[in-house]
């Protein structure tokens, strides 16, 4: 599943406007209902994974981050504490959320699940048709939802938390199998630590989540 996408289309050079204090662009009412939850929910999930990194269950961390050294425990925890500040800090903040309203879901990567893409020159975060679909919070172990889905474009954002994340594994199965070195930078790997920790997975139980019936789909299409 890819939830970063390079290209910063047409769609999303709109006039930002501005409702209880976060950067918004090209939304309707629903759509800015929404990614304020998300954010909010981002901020909240990213302080709780902070703490967890730092104080939480060691081998928690290491099934997700590939190491229990305490060099690197810091380093995840001072990421999310980053992300924490600037999903919380609203007008404050460096990033800018682009709804993504007219955009089309083959302009997020052909239709194959991209939920949202983080255009880091520009602190935009824009979101896909797809991203509307899935759940504001997840109940099950290995899922992602619209708050985690930011803490991954958000950990994107080199003006949020420097070096940026990059891309190497999407979902449980893959990304557990990255060294410690990538483990550290791969986004998805912190979309999912924070979920875990919210509903206090154990070890092993995220790995059999199983992709939505749309999302299959939409990639079965593409790779036709």
């Amino acid at each position: 599943m890819q939830f970063t996408f390079a290209l910063f289309t047409a769609a999303a050079l709109l006039t930002p406007v501005y409702s209880t204090g976060l950067k918004l662009e090209s939304c309707t009412t629903s759509q800015q209902a929404a990614v304020e939850a998300a954010v909010q929910r981002a901020a909240s999930l990213s302080k709780a994974a902070a703490d967890a990194a730092i104080n939480g269950d060691a081998s928690i961390f290491e099934e997700y981050f590939r190491t229990t050294d305490t060099a690197s425990r810091k380093e995840v925890a001072a990421r999310y504490e980053a992300i924490a500040n600037e999903a919380s800090n609203l007008s404050s903040g460096n990033v800018t959320y682009n709804c993504g309203n007219g955009l089309k879901q083959s302009e997020c990567g052909g239709g194959r699940g991209t939920l949202a893409y983080a255009v880091s020159g520009n602190n935009k975060i824009v979101n896909c048709p797809d991203w509307y679909k899935i759940v504001p919070a997840i109940s099950n172990c290995g899922g992602t939802d619209q708050g985690l889905a930011m803490i991954h474009e958000l950990s994107h954002m080199a003006d949020v938390y420097s070096p940026p994340t990059q891309d190497f594994a999407y979902k449980y199965n893959a990304l557990v199998e990255l060294p410690k070195d990538q483990a550290i930078l791969n986004a998805d790997t912190y979309n999912l630590y924070a979920g875990a920790i919210d509903l206090d997975c154990q070890k092993g139980e995220s790995k059999q989540v199983e992709l939505p019936d749309w999302m299959m789909d939409e990639i079965r299409k593409a790779n036709q």
